[in-house]
């Protein structure tokens, strides 16, 4: 079976056989990579910024839990990284064992 798309980076239509395929050919496919790593970036230089305006001694004075999901780390060492701080150091802090 084949599927009619249309490339999002150079509007030619193309005809292909896999589902997952959105790129008419590879140079098309790169530069897709290349905006979509592009907004990536930004978005996490934005989420970066926003965690920076965050006290740190409000978030390892507002709880002594460990973090539970891959977003709470992840956000956990943004915001150390926006202070200074290693990862470790950040958690012990915030675990009371400094």
């Amino acid at each position: 079976m084949t599927y009619k798309r249309i490339c999002p980076i150079c509007g030619r239509d193309f005809e292909t056989t896999s589902t997952s395929r959105k790129y008419c050919c590879k140079v098309c496919a790169k530069k897709g990579e290349q905006i979509t790593q592009t907004l990536y970036r930004q978005k996490r230089k934005d989420e970066f910024k926003s965690y920076n305006k965050v006290r740190i001694d409000e978030i390892i004075n507002d709880s002594r839990e460990r973090f539970v999901n891959s977003s709470q780390l992840a956000a956990c060492s943004i915001l150390a990284k926006a202070h200074g701080m290693s990862y470790g150091h950040f958690m012990a802090m915030k675990e009371g064992r400094l």
